[in-house]
């Protein structure tokens, strides 16, 4: 999973694809009441959930999507070269995985639920 900085670059790449005529879509996951993990159980636990999470959702996506880190329960999904039906499709089974199973760390177990935004952007002709 890239860090902001490295889905910012993977984002800049990416607006060069679109410019040449490449499909791109991006999608915006932020994990539902996450901080509450966090608050009540501290930093570990919501860090081991938070791992979880994200190799629940790196296993829907293929090598062509990029995840990426935004912030503390915030990811950003690139679709390169990917339709917007593909797209939505995945995100909806990156939301379904998130909460099919809870999260366990410790002697504790979590559910966690995520929403998802996206968004297509098509190259114009000129």
């Amino acid at each position: 999973m890239l860090n902001r900085r490295g889905i910012e670059k993977a984002f800049e790449l990416a607006m060069t694809e679109l410019a040449a005529g490449q499909a791109l879509a991006l999608a915006y996951i932020d994990l539902d009441r996450f901080k509450l993990i966090n608050d009540l159980f501290g930093h570990l636990a919501g860090d081991e959930v938070l791992k979880q999470v994200c190799s629940r959702m790196q296993q829907t996506l293929d090598g062509a999507h990029q995840l990426g880190r935004i912030g503390g329960d915030e990811f950003v999904i690139l679709f390169r070269a990917t339709d917007i039906e593909t797209a939505r499709r995945i995100c909806l089974e990156i939301v379904d995985n998130i909460v099919t199973l809870p999260y366990r760390t410790g002697d504790k177990a979590f559910q966690v639920k995520g929403s998802v935004a996206w968004s297509k952007s098509a190259a114009t002709s000129r």
